[in-house]
């Protein structure tokens, strides 16, 4: 946990009107899955979620997946992306958060176009965090 903390993937709030980023932090065998939220009570139209499942691999805490849900707080428009940094490949999901139950959703799995080998010490903000996909 100090490691998160020391590479800022714990992101700190940065406005007064954001919630505490930090939602859970699970340990299992050789690694943990932190999960981070972002929630600003006014300011942003837009709240979601990030997820980390980080192991102990190769001499470093590895990110082996990532997760990120990010959700328009108007139009309920959501975005899912999910990177599994082991298999190299990413999952990109549209829809809307408001529509009917059965609604289809939209989705392609694609090749991630990052570097796969990170460690979480080379994280420099949770909530930052590959933005820029998809």
């Amino acid at each position: 946990m100090q490691l998160a903390f020391q590479s800022a993937v714990i992101t700190r709030r940065t406005s007064p009107t954001m919630e505490d980023p930090f939602d859970s932090l699970e340990l299992f065998g050789r690694g943990f899955r932190l999960r981070l939220q972002e929630f600003y009570s006014m300011g942003s139209w837009t709240a979601g979620s990030v997820t980390f499942n980080v192991r102990w691999q190769d001499g470093c805490f590895r990110v082996v997946g990532y997760d990120r849900s990010m959700v328009h707080r108007a139009t309920l428009d959501r975005e899912t992306v999910s990177v599994n940094f082991l298999t190299g490949r990413m999952q990109v999901v549209l829809d809307n958060a408001g529509a009917e139950p059965n609604t289809r959703r939209v989705g392609r799995w694609s090749a991630y176009p990052g570097q796969r080998r990170v460690c979480v010490q080379d994280v420099t903000s949770g909530l930052e965090f590959r933005r820029d996909l998809p």
